[in-house]
């Protein structure tokens, strides 16, 4: 048989795991990484909320004062 290549058996099965492997890893890793996003972007959105709620009560507290300041004037 000339031209053809014996390549051992070791060799193929090696190579063969090492495919399974990795695709097994993209397989696990991809929706593991996509979950792991999607948490991160829930505590970005809950941080917004929260300094969204503490400028507004900020807010209502200090026109609070500047009303009472000008009561306080007359």
């Amino acid at each position: 048989m000339e031209g053809l290549i014996m390549v051992p058996l070791a060799v193929i099965v090696s190579t063969t795991g090492g495919v399974l492997a990795a695709l097994a890893g993209v397989l696990v890793g991809g929706p593991a990484g996509a979950k792991r996003s999607q948490v991160q972007l829930w505590f970005r959105d809950q941080q917004v909320r929260a300094c969204a709620d503490i400028l507004r009560e900020s807010t209502k507290v200090l026109l609070e004062f500047q009303r009472a300041s000008r009561k306080h004037r007359k």
